[in-house]
């Protein structure tokens, strides 16, 4: 006989069970979803164990660099919040997050390269009307031997036809290059063709890579000197400056909506910076962004971000007439103007750069730009050199404004919108400061690399010096250290380094064998802060040799010199002979430099002397064997004549 079931509990019991319990559980979860963000941790652990590799940079010595991983591999932020929609998801298989400290910039590689002293010769501000040495100091900084960055124009050239093809920001500009870029491989005529240069870069924290920028320009006839376009090249390197190629970045970025999202880039690749550009009128005209200087932000969510200040040829209307109903007149104005510029930012078409919203840009994604123009100034014709920064004691969550100097002898500071803008269409710069006026003509020393903070209300960077006449071509470009401060509203210039050389050889323009050439520049040119760690006083500084190659060195001890210097700025504004006396600096260096390459001969001077040198040594061979023949000719004569005299006398004593 089957006994029959009997529940342990009544469905009455089991209802009043789960009623309690459900609540509870739904209880547990919310808090730990919302007062210990429990999904996202338990997200964040599945992903760190589950992923292919997890980066731990531990500074002290045995963390291995991301390019001994993977060719090809896609890293996500430290910081990834799977909150934030992700757009497009990696193609790389290999997915990694880094997890290394904001340390790992300074890595074992730069503290362990050999370091040797190099003199800088800096002038301070304070007040003097007598001779330079009175406001000299002679510091040393210990410096490494430059490295030369790889240029890949093959990898470069390859880069820009896949974008040329499919990347709609960049097939608008095929007709510049006419099909002919895969003749230009097979001749192995890309360095005839192509430039890069201007590399500057930002480190990216959430990922542990640096990200450069290089100006790449393209010349259709292979003329240095007449090039067509300019473009921006980004490239990834990690700690160790090893190039990172086929790497992917799940990047924070803000869409042409103003909605924050991650998408996935991969790198390296062409900017899709907006520009106006004809490809029917290229004669005298450079189309594209040009001098850029590249800084790290704070966007308005409170990330990296990293702005571009460039200048770049564009075109606005000046006057519309619709006077005749049978057709409308529009007359443009064409101008060489400066932008700010997002990396991580977007927008659809380029009706900021062209004048006019073309329909065949309407859904077409560009990097963000906004014209930065001066409040109160007309738009001039030529725009350029202007040396951004920015002030994070000012940052709540993002920066609002950047700084720039405008003019640095005569300083003048303008102050600029990132966020909150005015006129839409543009970023409003308001005159800052503007220090007594001696000059209306721009000086010698002017901009090169952006400003770095150093400590509060200061901030360091390096200027270039571009003299003209001064012994070797037409002119040189020499790098110069300098500390920007402020007390209040104003300004100074404190200290300012005469031209350094950094021991780096700067080739001939043209012909890589012969410097100092015709009217030729002798360019030397800092273009970026690559790194500085003011704990342990490591700088790294990227510069640019005859607009043609990027090259990288290390310093340490900045923070020592500065501190060493003993000249103390109380606000007040002084006159003095600072920038004269490191202009004089300038023309002295480039002297030497000439005399140096005149001695050793590979200067054009030193070349021209040996070519008349060989030609009067021929010449004076040529005539001493000349004169040799002709005595030995009169020899010979008068010999003979001798002989056919005492012939003759014979003959006649004989009758």
């Amino acid at each position: 006989m089957n006994k029959s079931y009997i529940p342990l509990f009544t469905t009455r019991s089991i209802k009043r069970v789960y009623a309690i319990l459900i609540p509870v559980l739904l209880l547990i979860l919310l808090v730990l979803h919302y007062v210990f963000d429990g999904f996202n941790k338990i997200y964040q652990y599945h992903y760190n164990n589950n992923s292919a590799l997890n980066f731990n940079n531990k500074h002290a010595g045995d963390f291995t660099t991301v390019s001994s991983y993977f060719p090809t591999i896609a890293i996500y932020p430290k910081n990834f919040n799977n909150k934030i929609p992700l757009i497009n998801q990696p193609k790389n298989t290999q997915i990694v997050q880094y997890t290394g400290s904001a340390k790992s910039i300074l890595s074992n590689y730069i503290r362990e390269q050999e370091y040797n002293n190099h003199t800088f010769d800096i002038y301070s501000s304070q007040e003097t009307f007598q001779e330079c040495d009175k406001i000299e100091y002679k510091r040393d900084v210990a410096i490494t031997n430059h490295t030369q960055l790889p240029d890949d124009l093959l990898k470069l050239t390859n880069v820009l036809m896949d974008q040329l093809d499919n990347d709609p920001a960049f097939m608008d500009l095929s007709l510049f290059f006419g099909g002919n870029l895969p003749k230009i491989i097979m001749k192995g005529e890309l360095r005839k063709h192509f430039y890069k240069f201007a590399g500057t870069s930002v480190w990216l924290e959430q990922h542990g890579v640096h990200l450069m920028l290089s100006r790449v320009l393209f010349s259709q006839k292979g003329n240095k000197n007449d090039p067509q376009l300019s473009l921006l090249y980004a490239e990834l390197f990690d700690e160790n400056w090893q190039s990172l190629n086929d790497i992917e970045l799940v990047l924070p970025i803000v869409n042409h909506k103003n909605e924050r999202v991650y998408d996935s880039v991969k790198f390296p690749k062409f900017v899709p910076i907006p520009f106006y550009h004809n490809s029917d009128v290229v004669k005298g005209r450079w189309y594209g962004p040009e001098d850029t200087r590249f800084l790290l932000t704070k966007n308005q969510f409170g990330d990296d971000e990293p702005v571009i200040i460039f200048n770049s040829y564009h075109r606005q209307i000046k006057h519309i007439n619709d006077n005749d109903d049978s057709a409308v007149r529009t007359k443009f104005g064409f101008y060489r103007s400066m932008f700010v510029g997002w990396l991580f930012q977007y927008q659809l078409g380029k009706l900021n750069t062209d004048g006019f919203q073309d329909s065949k840009f309407d859904n077409v994604t560009f990097n963000k730009v906004k014209e930065l123009r001066i409040e109160g100034k007309e738009r001039t014709s030529i725009e350029k050199n202007w040396t951004p920064f920015v002030d994070p004691e000012e940052r709540i969550i993002g920066d609002d404004y950047v700084y720039i100097v405008y003019q640095w002898n005569d300083l003048k500071i303008l102050k600029c919108e990132l966020t909150d803008f005015k006129d839409a269409s543009q970023s409003t710069c308001q005159m800052y400061y503007k220090d007594i006026e001696t000059s209306q003509v721009v000086g010698p020393v002017r901009g090169g690399t952006e400003l770095i903070p150093f400590e509060e209300n200061k901030w360091i960077g390096f200027l270039r010096a571009h003299i003209k006449d001064c012994g070797c071509g037409g002119s040189v470009y020499r790098p110069n250290f300098l500390l920007l401060e402020r007390i209040d509203s104003k300004f100074k210039l404190t200290y300012l380094s005469g031209s350094i050389t950094f021991n780096i050889p700067v080739y001939g323009w043209k012909d890589f064998e012969t410097v100092c050439a015709g009217r030729e520049a002798n360019a030397l040119i800092p273009n970026g802060i690559a790194m500085y760690d003011k704990g342990e006083d490591y700088l790294s500084l990227t510069l640019s040799v005859a607009d043609q190659d990027n090259v990288l060195l290390h310093m340490r001890g900045i923070k020592s010199m500065i501190e060493s210097l003993d000249f103390k700025w109380d606000g007040r504004r002084i006159a003095n002979k600072q920038i004269q006396c490191v202009v004089d600096h300038a023309y002295e260096t480039c002297k030497e430099y000439a005399a140096y390459h005149l001695k050793i001969g590979d200067s054009e001077a030193a070349k021209k002397k040996a070519q008349e040198d060989e030609r009067r040594a021929k010449q004076k061979e040529k005539e001493e064997k000349e004169k040799a023949e002709k005595e030995k000719a009169d020899k010979e004569k008068a010999e003979k004549e001798k002989a056919e005299k005492e012939g003759k006398d014979k003959e006649e004593n004989k009758q």
